[in-house]
């Protein structure tokens, strides 16, 4: 059987969701690189005390990181905004660097 082509008993649904797969699997270094470029601006926000924005920020972050199958990503970006919302800027400091531990470990 060709390589290429999808086995004759795969519900339209696998064959979705495979080519979905697909898609995604191309996208995911451009999702990392993007949320790499987004650590400075949490950085500056913290300094800044803009916690309105770094909760905005760790919200989309959350539902992004969970829709590209990031588990972990989502955890701490989870703790960014609910930290962003307690106003807590040590925990928010230790999160966000945990976050840039995290991206490291990324390829």
């Amino acid at each position: 059987m060709d390589a290429d082509r999808e086995p004759l008993d795969a519900s339209p649904d696998d064959l979705m969701e495979a080519q979905f797969r697909e898609r995604m699997k191309d996208l995911v270094p451009r999702y990392v690189a993007d949320i790499r470029k987004d650590v400075p601006l949490l950085d500056g926000l913290l300094q800044a005390g803009n916690l309105e924005r770094i909760r905005s920020i760790g919200h989309v972050l959350k539902g992004t990181g969970s829709n590209f199958g990031f588990p972990e990503l989502t955890y701490w970006v989870a703790a960014i905004e609910e930290s962003a919302v307690k106003a807590d800027l040590e925990k928010l400091r230790e999160q966000i660097d945990a976050l840039v531990a995290f991206l490291a470990r990324l390829t």
